[in-house]
């Protein structure tokens, strides 16, 4: 039922994203096309940090809690499942839990998640091209990339 859905299919190939947060996801979402920047996305959800700011003074609180509840919940247990199955995401979560408590660390991660997958629909990229596309950023643009094999060219 959920395969039915546009987007749900590329959504689930995400590391740690099931039939269920999929689902979640596109439908609370909607279009994503109308959130130029992931920020907005995470503001969206919830995910975003609570600003309380004086002039001269930026003070940054808990995270707002203003979106969908579930769908925060979803997200949040799925970037515990990614960060054992995605490398980039279990450094990032490993270098937040050195400076902040381990719950912390997994709403910003969750919030990271939101972000990729919110990315992963614009682009409509599955996740073992987002790989490739990491792996070649910044690569000379005379090398070739393929997976995780260089190629230069003749």
């Amino acid at each position: 039922m959920a395969k039915g859905y546009p987007g749900v299919p590329l959504l689930m190939s995400q590391p740690g994203v099931g039939a269920v947060t999929a689902l979640a996801f596109v439908l609370t979402l909607g279009d994503v096309h109308r959130f130029p920047r992931g920020k907005q996305v995470a503001s969206y959800l919830g995910l975003a940090p609570r600003e309380h700011s004086s002039r001269a003074k930026q003070r940054m609180g808990g995270i707002s809690k203003q979106g969908n509840r579930l769908l925060r919940f979803l997200l949040v247990e799925a970037a515990n499942i990614a960060v054992r199955f995605d490398p980039e995401l279990r450094k990032e979560y490993l270098h937040r839990c050195h400076q902040k408590h381990f719950t912390v660390a997994k709403v910003a991660t969750a919030r990271k998640l939101a972000i990729i997958v919110k990315e992963a629909i614009i682009e409509e990229v599955s996740r073992s091209v987002r790989r490739t596309k990491l792996l070649c950023r910044g690569s000379d643009s005379r090398l070739l990339c393929w997976g995780h094999i260089f190629h230069k060219e003749v």
